[in-house]
């Protein structure tokens, strides 16, 4: 899974443009897209930032 561990949005970007690369999604998905996601993600209480300025999801 993408966010197993705390990772930047950066970090998460690079994750996902590399499986883009490999087919593995059907939509491309660049920066304000992921940055969206995870505002989306944060607002339903799904991630949190860590003190680092990382994302996590929540337990």
């Amino acid at each position: 899974m993408l966010l197993d561990t705390p990772k930047s949005v950066d970090h998460l970007h690079r994750q996902i443009a590399v499986s883009q690369s490999k087919g593995e999604f059907n939509s491309r998905h660049d920066y304000d897209s992921v940055m969206i996601a995870v505002l989306m993600l944060y607002a339903i209480g799904a991630v949190e930032p860590t003190e680092a300025g990382s994302i996590r999801k929540c337990v």
